[in-house]
């Protein structure tokens, strides 16, 4: 028995060997539990992957798969009040446009509110200093293109689809802040080469964890005083045509308080 799927999986790097080895491997990690015996990438795309799964529960699968991706759908399955997987298309200091799989992305985009977003990220952090929310970019909590996130969908009668980060990615900033430890993300390598290319600059020592995001997407949770910024020059080099960027709670907190006194005079 087969299925297939056509999932929300960006494939944005060249496509090879070793990246179809890695994503069947992953993709299979993720469905380890059930019975298959064939995984096959028939078509690799930049918004979509299309997959064959073959096995007794290929099925149950392809249903699992395209509820964790997301997948190719009509805005007409989209009711108020969905959770749904998507990915970061665009981000401006006002909104982020998630891509959720609709097939016309003229209108197609989920417009988060990137200022709620903020609120609720720094709600009760850093007490003792203001933010300035207009001051802090997508870019500078390492949220690029393709950033994998769950969307809360919420339909108004305007033309654009609403929608607010899940309390699970909240909590995970949240954290991160708590934690006062610099955040690397890397988009466009799969984890075995962010973790060669930890190895192989010699930063092992500085790396508390490597958290997947997605296929290709990465977080490298850094060790106290370790500079996520400062090893990108390190480990971007060794990772090709990656995009790097980085999170980091204290350069906030310090920068902030420094750009509202300056505010004040």
């Amino acid at each position: 028995m087969s299925c297939i799927a056509e999932l929300l999986l960006p494939i944005y790097v060249s496509y090879n060997e070793q990246i179809d080895h890695a994503l069947r491997w992953y993709i299979k990690s993720l469905i380890s539990d059930l019975d298959i015996e064939r995984i096959k990438i028939i078509r690799p795309g930049k918004r979509f992957t299309k997959i064959q799964v073959t096995g007794k529960e290929a099925s149950v699968a392809c249903k699992f798969l395209e509820k964790e991706f997301g997948k190719k759908r009509d805005i007409r399955e989209i009711s108020d009040g969905d959770t749904v997987p998507g990915r970061v298309y665009k981000s401006s200091s006002e909104n982020l446009l998630i891509d959720i799989g609709l097939e016309d992305l003229n209108n197609g985009f989920v417009y988060l509110d990137f200022n709620a977003f903020l609120e609720r990220i720094f709600k009760g952090k850093f007490k003792k200093i203001k933010i300035y929310f207009n001051e802090i970019a997508p870019e500078d909590l390492g949220i690029l293109k393709n950033f994998p996130l769950y969307v809360n969908i919420y339909l108004t009668n305007s033309e654009k689809i609403q929608g607010s980060a899940t309390v699970d990615l909240i909590n995970t900033y949240r954290r991160w802040i708590d934690s006062r430890l610099d955040i690397l993300f890397v988009y466009g390598a799969t984890r075995s080469q962010v973790e060669k290319a930890i190895k192989e600059t010699g930063h092992l020592r500085d790396i508390k964890a490597v958290r997947r995001l997605a296929f290709l997407e990465h977080a490298i949770i850094c060790r106290w005083r370790t500079s996520a910024k400062g090893l990108i020059p390190e480990i971007g080099p060794r990772l090709g045509k990656a995009k790097l960027a980085f999170f980091s709670p204290r350069a906030i907190a310090r920068q902030k308080s420094i750009s509202g006194r300056q505010n004040r005079i």
